[in-house]
């Protein structure tokens, strides 16, 4: 015969209400969301590093090469990086034909960024990212082209 084992204590789990809801598509997403901006944050355009010798880095944009669930957990929008300065946040962030978008809100206590934004004076856009795997994958002018795996953790309008 067996036993059952008899719990006294009561667990409990938390959750984000919205894991939930089915995703809405993209397409319902900026539907539902105009008053957002949407932002280009990454490119496979190559970028020069140091990793103890000079190489160009490409960001992977594969499916898998990046892990946006950070980002998609709404995530700090920063001014330059400076985590003293949180302006927004990325509310939905996601790869299209090689490029990483996001749809970002600014703070209403961040009005000076929105207005320099808007006039086009502040146009430049970086993100944040821990590497998590790299691979030699050519050469480029005779410089090593290596591709990296990340996870994008902040953007920032710089």
């Amino acid at each position: 015969m067996k036993k059952l084992l008899k719990l006294n204590n009561i667990q409990k789990r938390y959750f984000d209400i919205n894991q939930l809801n089915q995703e809405p598509s993209l397409e319902q997403f900026e539907n539902d969301n105009k008053d957002l901006i949407k932002i280009a944050f990454s490119s496979r355009e190559p970028y020069p590093r140091d990793f103890g010798m000079s190489v160009l880095e490409v960001i992977g944009h594969d499916e898998g090469d990046m892990d946006l669930s950070r980002l998609n957990n709404k995530a700090a929008l920063l001014f330059n990086h400076n985590w003293d300065e949180i302006i927004g946040v990325v509310k939905k962030a996601y790869i299209e034909d090689g490029v990483g978008y996001a749809f970002i809100q600014l703070s209403t206590t961040a009005e000076k960024y929105k207005i320099l934004v808007s006039e086009g004076i502040l146009s430049k856009v970086s993100f944040g990212y821990e590497i998590t795997a790299m691979e030699r994958i050519g050469e480029q002018d005779g410089i090593p082209l290596v591709k990296v795996k990340t996870t994008p953790y902040e953007i920032s309008l710089v």
